[in-house]
C-alpha cells in the first residue's frame, strides 16, 4: 500500500510541477512591465 501512495505522490508531482512551472512563467510574463526607475536600481 506504501508503494501505491508513492507512486501516485511521484506521478502528481511529475504532472503539477511542469503545470506550476509554466502557470509560474505566465503569470510573470503577463505582468505589467516593471517602472524604469525600479529597474535601473536592480543594474
Amino acid at each position: 500500500m506504501h508503494d501505491v501512495a508513492l507512486h501516485l505522490f511521484l506521478a502528481l508531482l511529475v504532472v503539477f510541477l511542469p503545470l506550476g512551472g509554466a502557470w509560474c512563467l505566465l503569470y510573470w510574463m503577463e505582468r505589467p512591465a516593471p517602472r524604469p526607475d525600479s529597474g535601473r536600481d536592480h543594474e
